[in-house]
């Protein structure tokens, strides 16, 4: 028996006042994206599937697409991370419109297990930024081996491993990540770079912390993020 398409909710009074209301309520803008820098090249992105039930399994990535290839997969992973955002948006507008006047009971019943979980990220690239965050040089070094590894890696934050190496304030990490080709200009998803967030965690009790002191000889840049304010 073929699935019943994914309902699409109207684009009427209701959905408007929601776009202007919650942060759900745009989805339907394919302008308003988690990670536009993505897109600048101007390449027509995946189609991803839509339903009105995942039964809670994880949300695809396609590795495969024409989008995908010659990307680093943590791109690949923001794609799909991306859309998962917006189908989880458009379904909590079709089960809101759905439960409007049911009792709380009623709704959960409704919509319960209905929405997908988040994409799975890559292995290779979670090892990396787990090692870093821990933190665990040895394992760092042994996660970079991984020839689909990058040690520029973002995870849905758009934190790197350096920035996870920073704030856990291990400075064989960072020294071991800048050897390797780590990005010292990058940006969360909060505009701060690894030395903004370095500041933030040792700058005030700790201002000669060997972190710090080596992202300075290093000329680290600040971000334009609310870290970024912080006195050094």
């Amino acid at each position: 028996m073929p699935r019943r398409p994914a309902e699409i909710p109207p684009d009427d009074e209701w959905s408007q006042e929601a776009a202007k209301t919650f942060w759900w309520g745009n989805w339907r803008d394919p302008s308003n994206c988690l990670f536009p820098w993505l897109y600048d090249d101007g390449r027509p992105r995946p189609r991803y599937p839509m339903k009105d039930d995942w039964g809670v399994q994880p949300f695809p990535v396609d590795y495969s697409s024409e989008w995908a290839r010659g990307r680093p997969q943590w791109e690949v992973y923001l794609d799909a991370y991306d859309a998962w955002n917006r189908e989880t948006c458009r379904l909590i507008e079709l089960y809101r419109r759905k439960v409007e006047e049911l009792d709380y009971e009623e709704s959960v019943e409704v919509y319960e297990g209905k929405f997908p979980d988040v994409p799975e990220y890559p292995t290779a690239n979670a090892d990396v930024l787990v090692a870093a965050a821990e933190p665990d040089v040895v394992a760092l070094a042994d996660a970079l081996e991984d020839p689909d590894s990058d040690v520029n890696c973002k995870d849905c934050g758009l934190w790197t491993p350096l920035m996870y190496a920073a704030f856990a304030g291990s400075i064989e990490c960072v020294e071991y990540l800048v050897d390797n080709g780590a990005n010292l200009h990058a940006r969360n998803n909060l505009q701060d770079t690894a030395y903004d967030i370095a500041i933030q965690a040792f700058a005030k009790k700790q201002p000669d912390h060997p972190v710090l002191r080596f992202l300075r000889e290093a000329s680290a840049p600040r971000g334009a993020g609310w870290r970024s304010k912080l006195a050094e």
